[in-house]
């Protein structure tokens, strides 16, 4: 269930995400602009948090679909959150930089970004599922037709 005043972003991410698998099928370099902006963005944001609310990212524990996800969350995730977030930042950051880098390096910025957000479809609603699909599917629709 989404919590009340949660549904606008749920809505508005799962919006984006469609608009991307559209888009990916003709204005593959667009997607790959917006990709880089959810990246370095959400990596900036996510560093921002850390800093000023860590525990804010203890809210997702119960809301896991699998349950090594609750565990981890709720156990070593929420005795270093910062840690874990900072990594999870950078990594955000790097295929930021490596989708704009152009050549070879774009495969490795699709391939990390393909496995971040399969980390995230086990977070659920969290996590605006199924966003998580539609921006997986967009990344390698986007580096399909931009070969």
């Amino acid at each position: 269930m989404i919590e009340y005043g949660s549904h606008i972003p749920y809505l508005l991410t799962n919006a984006l995400a469609l608009v991307l698998v559209f888009l990916a099928f003709k204005k593959h370099r667009m997607t790959r602009f917006i990709f880089i902006l959810i990246f370095l963005l959400a990596g900036l944001f996510n560093l921002y948090t850390i800093l000023v609310n860590p525990e804010f990212f203890n809210y997702y524990a119960d809301k896991a679909f699998l349950n090594i996800y609750r565990t981890f969350i709720s156990g070593y995730f929420s005795h270093h959150i910062q840690l874990v977030v900072g990594l999870i930042s950078l990594g955000q950051i790097i295929v930021a930089i490596l989708l704009s880098a152009g050549g070879r390096f774009v495969y490795l910025g699709v391939a990390g970004g393909i496995v971040f957000f399969i980390a995230l479809i086990p977070l659920g609603i969290s996590a605006a599922f199924p966003a998580m699909l539609l921006f997986f599917l967009a990344l390698v629709l986007m580096q399909y037709r931009f070969e």
